[in-house]
């Protein structure tokens, strides 16, 4: 039963990354500069006192299809949300993406949908 249900999953997120391509013309931002990035350990801006400190220990990596890696062993499904963020889904986290530049990636994060404050960081590739 478990494996029809992530098979169901697999799918699902899969067709959801073919909808969302067509929203990536509408990206404030250069795809490029975000996906097949290893960028580094997060210097956290700021954090709701409610949430314990995440603790990545690894790259975070946006793929171009569809899963993005944070930390050593989390997998979760991307795509494109709106013009300036982007939406975990399995994790339901939106990255509201302040800016993006081949060296800077600085994202407000959220709960979705409720839209409560996780955290703001920056992170820098890996060198």
């Amino acid at each position: 039963m478990g494996k029809i249900i992530f098979r169901f999953a697999i799918i699902i997120s899969f067709i959801l990354y073919l909808f969302s391509c067509k929203e990536e013309a509408n990206f404030k931002y250069n795809i490029d500069n975000l996906v097949e990035v290893y960028w580094g350990i997060p210097n956290i801006i700021d954090i709701n006192p409610g949430i314990r400190t995440p603790e990545i220990t690894s790259p975070t990596v946006f793929h171009k299809n569809g899963l993005v890696e944070i930390g050593s062993s989390e997998t979760y499904y991307w795509r494109i949300y709106n013009s300036r963020s982007i939406i975990i889904d399995n994790k339901s986290e939106i990255w509201q993406i302040l800016k993006l530049t081949t060296d800077t990636l600085h994202v407000s994060i959220s709960q979705y949908p409720t839209n409560d404050f996780i955290m703001e960081c920056i992170y820098t590739p890996v060198k």
